[in-house]
């Protein structure tokens, strides 16, 4: 199989760089070693017993459009909603297993962090929204990135093969 451009990694850079390629109407493929994509994006469910949308990250979390103004503005382009992180408030901390958390003032932080409403896997559902399903190939790790003349040749290893491969 050919293509014109292989992205390794189908996190929030993969899947951004595959949409903007969309765009531009370029042949490419993504290649994603795990059974999902995202990346290190990952937020939970909604907790249990509440109905506010409130989901656990559990791996990026949250940003800093001072810091990060290209991906504050594609979070902007996105109409993707934010919630300030470090609202006035208390915040409980839990020192022991055992032992009762104590409640401390929370702080603000500087410059001003945000977390995406739903979680940052919405960033990743929407860009994954923007891609056709056959572009993406789940569960194939790329193992070896090689010159060929003028050409390049990714070899990956496919979820549950051991020996087979696919070269793109």
């Amino acid at each position: 199989m050919k293509q014109r451009v292989v992205i390794i990694g189908a996190g929030i850079s993969g899947l951004y760089a595959a949409t903007l390629l969309e765009k531009a109407g370029v042949d490419y493929v993504i290649l994603e070693a795990r059974d999902r994509t995202g990346g290190r994006v990952l937020s939970g469910l909604e907790l249990a017993g509440t109905s506010a949308g409130i989901h656990v990250d559990m791996g990026a979390a949250w940003f800093w459009p001072d810091i990060q103004p290209d991906f504050a503005h594609l979070i902007e382009r996105l109409n993707l909603p934010v919630i300030a992180h470090g609202r006035p408030g208390d915040m409980l901390y839990e020192r022991q297993l055992n032992s009762p958390p104590e409640r401390y003032p929370a702080w603000e932080s500087s410059p001003a962090s945000f977390r995406l409403k739903g979680g940052m896997q919405a960033l990743t559902a929407v860009l994954k929204s923007q891609i056709p399903a056959e572009k993406i190939k789940i569960g194939h790790q790329a193992v070896a990135v090689l010159r060929a003349g003028k050409e390049m040749q990714v070899h990956t290893r496919s979820e549950g093969s051991k020996k087979g491969s696919s070269r793109f």
